[in-house]
């Protein structure tokens, strides 16, 4: 990724004299953003009501933060994924129809049974920031459509930004 591909915040909260906050515009040295792309922490500058801004960035590596992400380790204890409502065996690890390594998740979406089936994990001590999740779906079945959600259950305070940016 190249510093095209970063988005900074276009406001910044300013505290005033009196202890009151204001949210203000903010430009960012564009030279900075658009070096940024390497591994690390830095810090870009920034010019928000005629005052100096800095907004502190941390680029991490790319990894993989689920446990077992791409089935290869199949399902059992300890693999990282919780099958609930499937009481049928319909969810199943398939080793013809893959789309990279040996296994992918196999889902039986022809059954009337489907309803209320879930495979999740949980993923715990995530730092503020921006992830990105993909996946491979394949399949039929006698539905219309199905529903596949990635989920955010927030465990912190609502509001908290991305960036750590400061105005004065």
């Amino acid at each position: 990724m190249s510093g095209d591909d970063y988005e900074l915040p276009q406001t910044v909260t300013a505290v005033n004299n009196d202890g009151t906050t204001t949210e203000v515009e903010v430009t960012w040295n564009a030279a900075q953003v658009a070096a940024l792309g390497a591994i690390g922490s830095t810090t870009v500058t920034g010019t928000a009501a005629g005052l100096a801004a800095l907004c502190n960035v941390e680029i991490l590596p790319a990894e993989n933060l689920l446990v077992n992400g791409d089935f290869e380790a199949g399902l059992g204890n300890g693999n990282g994924w919780t099958v609930s409502g499937d009481d049928n065996g319909l969810i199943k690890i398939d080793t013809k129809d893959v789309k990279r390594g040996s296994k992918a998740l196999k889902f039986d979406a022809w059954s009337t049974l489907a309803d209320g089936i879930t495979v999740s994990q949980t993923v715990t001590g995530l730092k503020a920031g921006e992830y990105v999740c993909f996946m491979n779906v394949e399949g039929a079945g006698t539905e219309d459509s199905y529903t596949i959600s990635l989920m955010h259950l927030p465990r912190v305070k609502p509001g908290l930004a991305r960036h750590r940016c400061l105005a004065g």
